[in-house]
């Protein structure tokens, strides 16, 4: 099992948009093989701070992920408006 924790800043001018591109990438990720939860959330101190906790089945699922018409059309969209670089985790499970 692979986790995937992503975090982006997002320029205020384009949280509204933004989170909408991200709740149409989540919609289709979850029909991925493999996709066990893909999740976004909100930092409540920083509402421009969005996090996706992502969990797979395993690594060739989220590789694959980043091959999807729908990740390679959406995640262009939002990239020109991120504050900061992502900062992206894998973690794979111990226990």
């Amino acid at each position: 099992m692979v986790k995937v924790i992503a975090t982006n800043i997002i320029q205020d001018e384009f949280l509204d948009e933004v989170i909408e591109l991200y709740k149409r990438l989540v919609y289709y990720t979850r029909q991925e093989k493999g996709c066990i939860s893909y999740e976004l959330f909100q930092d409540k101190a920083n509402p421009n701070k969005l996090t996706m906790i992502e969990e797979w089945e395993a690594q060739e699922y989220v590789d694959n992920h980043y091959k999807t018409a729908h990740y390679n059309e959406i995640r262009p969209q939002i990239v020109p408006k991120l504050a900061a670089k992502t900062e992206t985790t894998f973690y794979h499970k111990l226990a």
